[in-house]
Parts: C-alpha cells; structure tokens; sequence
C-alpha cells in the first residue's frame, strides 16, 4: 500500500462511523466513531466526543459494563491513532521494525473496540444493552491486513 492511500485512510476512518448500535428495546439508536458517538433517544439527539466520554466514566456518571466498554473503545481510539501518528512521523524513514509496530497498533486497536463492543452487546452483538453492528471494523482489520501485506517488503 501506498504512504498517500494510507494518510488519505486514516483521515476518513477518523471521521466516518465504525459502529450502528441500536440501544435496548428500540429506545434509540446511534453511530460511533474512533472519536465521537451520536445517538438519537427519546430524550433528544446527542453528539458526544471521545473526551466527554472520558469524563463521564472517570466522574462515576457511567460505570460497569458500560463503563468498561467505553475504556476499551478509548484505549483502541488512542492505540489507532497513535499508529496514525507513527506513521506520519516516521514518513520518510520507513523500515521494517517500525512498520511492525504500526501494524500490531492497528491489530490492537481493533481487537480492543471489538472487546468493547462485546462487554457492553454480548459475544453475538446483541443483548438486553441492544444490537451491535460492527461496520468499520472488519474493514479496519482488513486495511490492515492489506497494509501488512503491502508494505512486507520494507527494508532491514
């Protein structure tokens, strides 16, 4: 794969939603990003960033499964654009090891919003919390799959 593909993937998986989720018995549902979660409730429509989510789990206004979920979704956001940012940072100085790291990033991270979405939906992504429909996130995988076997053949 190509350094500018890469960059241009990585600015769209920022903005465009890995997750359509449906809360409980049709009371809402909603799309989540690496970065945001905008849901549509009875009590009104919601955007809610990464960082709001945050505060809501270390202020105790959202705590157990939901809770963990969130942390895990967190922790997957930061590892994938800490990929992002190596990548960006080691441009032109590409080389086996550092590529390595970037892809087991990747793989992390979806691995952990994949355990995210399985704490709060259940193994089968649905659950009395609601319906999960990973969208994004197989193609994540894949991306990076592809990026792996893209760049395999970086020098030493």
């Amino acid at each position: 794969m190509y350094k500018k593909e890469f960059v241009i993937f990585c600015f769209l998986y920022f903005l465009c939603p890995l997750h359509f989720f449906i809360i409980g018995e049709g009371n809402g549902y909603g799309i989540q990003g690496f970065l945001f979660r905008y849901q549509i409730t009875p009590q009104g429509n919601s955007f809610i960033s990464i960082i709001n989510e945050i505060r809501y789990v270390f202020s105790g206004l959202i705590d157990g499964k939901s809770g963990f979920s969130i942390i895990f979704w967190v922790f997957g956001s930061f590892l994938f654009s800490l990929a992002f940012f190596l990548f960006l940072y080691n441009y032109n100085l590409f080389t086996r090891k550092k590529f390595f790291l970037i892809f087991s990033l990747m793989v992390i991270s979806g691995i952990c919003l994949l355990l995210s979405c399985v704490i709060q939906y259940g193994i089968f992504f649905n659950g009395p919390a609601g319906v999960s429909i990973l969208i994004g996130l197989p193609f994540l995988m894949y991306f990076a799959w592809i990026f792996f076997i893209g760049n395999n053949q970086c020098s030493a």
